[in-house]
């Protein structure tokens, strides 16, 4: 526990995204686009609405993806990878380490923007009455937002522990984070009737029911890109 607390306060010291301006500068517009802007343009509808999810679960996305490339190709490029792998620290408590970091920067934007975005709501659209997200959105933004990070930031542990460059390993996570976007389109060319019984089933189950399959299907996926960084993040297939 002592060596995985010395690489989260090395990590959370050298990241970017909260390094000098130029980090504040980001943290603060990402919570200005999900937690204000967006309240503002969709009203008092905005708690009730799945739209919700957007701003909590896009914006600390975009941040990880923006520093999780710099995790082991960054240390190598800056010609610090030795020096950290000559380090007594484990190599487990360096990889979870690295990765709490990330994932905790990332949950705790995602958390801000779910109130800041309620207290928008409620102090321009409340009128006097308490506007609350409903149960599914207020479980689902913690649970999928930490899932869904841990997925992106072991996805750029492997990306950056096999590129030789940060924008190597930017690229390589980049391609990996649209395939999603990639694979939708896909699903209007199946038949009529396998859509609409895919929207019959979505309103059967509501918004509670698709956060549990969501939490589900990255939970899986979250189990299977760990195990590969951990077989990946090791001293000897690191130092090139």
């Amino acid at each position: 526990m002592a060596d995985l607390l010395t690489v989260l306060w090395k990590e959370w010291r050298d990241m970017p995204a909260l390094r000098g301006r130029s980090g504040v500068i980001t943290l603060l517009s990402l919570l200005l686009f999900g937690g204000i802007i967006l309240p503002l343009q969709m009203g008092a509808g905005f708690v009730s609405s799945p739209v919700a999810l957007f701003g909590p679960l896009w914006m600390p996305f975009v941040l990880v993806l923006a520093v999780s490339a710099d995790m082991v190709a960054g240390e190598r490029e800056r010609h610090t990878l030795e020096s950290l792998l000559a380090t007594r620290l484990p190599d487990r408590a360096l990889l979870v380490g690295k990765l709490l970091a990330m994932v905790s920067v990332g949950w705790l934007v995602s958390l801000g923007t779910m109130l800041s975005g309620l207290v928008v709501a409620n102090v321009g659209y409340g009128h006097g009455r308490l506007l609350l997200y409903p149960a599914y959105i207020s479980v689902g933004i913690p649970v999928l937002s930490l899932l869904l990070l841990a997925l992106l930031a072991g996805l750029g542990a492997v990306c950056s522990a096999y590129a030789p460059t940060v924008r190597q390993a930017g690229q390589n996570l980049a391609l990996f984070s649209l395939a999603p976007a990639l694979v939708l389109p896909a699903f209007f060319l199946l038949p009529r009737h396998w859509i609409a019984g895919a929207v019959h089933w979505l309103a059967g189950v509501g918004g509670g029911g698709v956060v549990a399959a969501l939490a589900l299907l990255l939970l899986v996926g979250d189990a299977i890109v760990l195990s590969v960084a951990c077989s990946r993040f090791q001293r000897i297939k690191l130092i090139r």
